[in-house]
């Protein structure tokens, strides 16, 4: 059975509640209101068996850490390094890298013929941009502009630009496909087709 008790706030913990068991009030977690004795507003933190869940007095919320660096900050099973940076605008920070060796995983999932799709928008098209994985056909598109898809890895491997169904290791399809080929002196190449013909062009 659950025990609630409280203690006497103190100039730290302004309140503080305890869930626990009869014999240990605090081995099961603790729910603090806390203040940083900065005079800035108080925070919610809940520690149990160990970890951390809170937020944090700038209205961030953590997992895993009492001090988020961003709106959502998720600390992995492995910890976070010492030395990490984080970015002034960061909404969702997740660090799993205390070791060099130490991997991060972002893993989604929906049906077996689904689609899972990530978008990019702002504050004039809320999906210009997005990252699809068709689940039933595992082919793998990038759209970007709010058009229809640019560029699509399909399950053999192969690679379409212009078209969703590349025939070969790389198909470019349009009304005149052109490689064009960069040298670090300013000149170019480019290799296209026309008409069924394919015309080489170098820029010397």
């Amino acid at each position: 059975m659950a025990i609630l008790t409280s203690k006497k706030p103190s100039a730290t913990y302004k309140s503080l509640l305890n869930i626990g068991t009869a014999d240990n009030q605090e081995l099961d977690g603790t729910l603090r209101i806390v203040e940083d004795g900065a005079g800035n507003d108080s925070s919610l933190k809940l520690t149990a068996t160990g970890n951390t869940y809170g937020a944090s007095f700038n209205g961030r919320v953590g997992m895993g850490t009492d001090t988020p660096n961003g709106a959502l900050h998720i600390i992995g099973p492995d910890g976070a390094g010492g030395t990490n940076s984080y970015g002034t605008d960061a909404c969702l920070v997740m660090d799993n890298g205390d070791a060099s060796d130490d991997n991060l995983q972002l893993q989604m999932i929906c049906g077996a013929a689904g689609i899972i799709n990530v978008m990019f928008g702002d504050t004039d098209d809320n999906d210009v941009g997005q990252l699809q994985y068709h689940h039933g056909t595992n082919t793998f598109n990038f759209r970007t502009n709010g058009s229809s898809d640019r560029l699509v890895i399909d399950n053999a491997g192969n690679v379409g630009i212009g078209t969703s169904s590349p025939s070969d290791n790389l198909e470019v399809s349009s009304a005149n496909p052109t490689i064009r080929l960069n040298d670090t002196d300013g000149f170019y190449a480019t290799i296209a087709g026309s008409s069924g013909s394919l015309v080489f062009k170098a820029d010397a």
